[in-house]
């Protein structure tokens, strides 16, 4: 399900572009990048800064996760309902990360919804003991979801998806821009299959950590309001939709925000989010101690940039929902930190065509935004 939306103001700025010949993901050596300075505080919601060591730079990491993976992702044979998804995330099996000379024990998990189903390869989650992490990159994160590749080769469907260090440029967007959002790095990862310890097997594949939103809640202070909030609960099920409440439309719901949210999905090509009366898609909304509700994006993946192609983009409604003097300040805001967004690009090492395909991402909506500028300002 895809966002109401308007594409007046884009049409002719935008062209379709091929994504190109598939960028071959086995590397093996991470040239070094300068590191960009991550922001200290997220604008004025009282969020503390991610001081993790992990969360402390935007350098590509290198590193290697050993564990019996074959044997987790079999675990999904037969996997079908809804209950069948819930009972393979909690699976465990135990592994250890290395990092330069520490090797680090970890607990590892599936997680994720369609690519669970769907990739040979599924998003992960691992668990650190805090006594094992002690003067180590991991230190401060007891949980840390991992964006994998997906495919190890192209797929008609989900190859594109492999492309997951664009989703971790992405969230430094979110940074940049002042929005708030979890921290991210990318990473390549060696990993080694122990499932038969007599003949392991080695990939090496693109990947990066995301910060975990229960970590996210303590930076933030904050509680998570659930799609079935509700200040005095009715029975429970059967519940009609209707005895659930439109979030988004609460007095405490921090809708402007909401809006400058809406403005970067134009930006990233990214239409996979929603707020329904008994759902939330790629958002969460977290309560913060003023008791405003702050939603927060995530979840990039199908994003047009990560997708590495060039769509007509659209302005979504709660961006055009806004008062003009609304949308014009959040313009100046996205206008002002163009070269900013262009600098981070040097971050998407050896992959010409996801560089080229921001780039020109880039200068077509920023061109689109200047021409809705200037139609805001000559009507005030």
């Amino acid at each position: 399900m895809r966002i109401k939306s308007n594409i007046s103001f884009f049409s002719g700025f935008l062209v379709l572009v091929c994504a190109g010949a598939f960028w071959q993901m086995k590397v093996s050596v991470i040239r070094k990048q300068p590191s960009i300075r991550v922001p200290a505080t997220t604008q004025d919601y009282g969020i503390r800064p991610n001081l993790s060591p992990l969360f402390s730079s935007d350098e590509p990491l290198a590193l290697t996760l050993e564990a019996p993976l074959k044997q987790l992702f079999a675990k999904r044979n037969g996997m079908t309902t809804e209950a069948d998804k819930i009972r393979i995330k909690s699976e465990i099996i135990a592994g250890v990360v290395t990092h330069q000379d520490r090797t680090i024990p970890v607990e590892i998990r599936m997680r994720g919804s369609s690519t669970l189903m769907n990739c040979e390869f599924p998003k992960l989650m691992l668990n650190f003991k805090v006594q094992d992490t002690g003067g180590t990159l991991f230190a401060g994160n007891e949980k840390i979801d991992l964006g994998t590749h997906c495919m190890s080769e192209p797929n008609p469907t989900l190859g594109q998806m492999i492309f997951n260090h664009r989703e971790s440029l992405l969230y430094r967007w979110l940074h940049i821009l002042e929005i708030p959002g979890y921290s991210a790095r990318s990473a390549t990862i060696t990993y080694i299959d122990s499932t038969d310890p007599q003949h392991k097997t080695t990939v090496i594949m693109r990947a990066f950590f995301l910060e975990h939103f229960s970590r996210f809640l303590e930076r933030a202070s904050g509680v998570e309001i659930r799609a079935d909030y509700h200040p005095n609960p009715p029975p429970p099920v059967p519940r009609d939709k209707n005895d659930y409440l439109k979030l988004d439309e609460q007095p405490q719901f921090e809708r402007e925000h909401y809006g400058k949210i809406a403005l970067f999905q134009t930006l990233i090509g990214n239409g996979d989010w929603y707020i329904n009366r008994n759902n939330l898609l790629n958002i969460k909304i977290v309560q913060l101690p003023t008791g405003k509700w702050l939603p927060i994006p995530l979840d990039f993946n199908l994003a047009n940039l990560a997708l590495g192609r060039l769509r007509p983009a659209n302005y979504y409604e709660p961006f055009t929902a806004l008062n003009a003097q609304t949308q014009l300040k959040f313009i100046r805001e996205f206008e002002a930190k163009k070269s900013e967004l262009l600098a981070t690009l040097s971050l998407l090492v050896d992959d010409t065509v996801g560089t080229e395909t921001f780039t020109t991402s880039l200068t077509n909506t920023f061109q689109a935004l200047e021409a809705k500028r200037l139609e805001l300002e000559r009507s005030r």
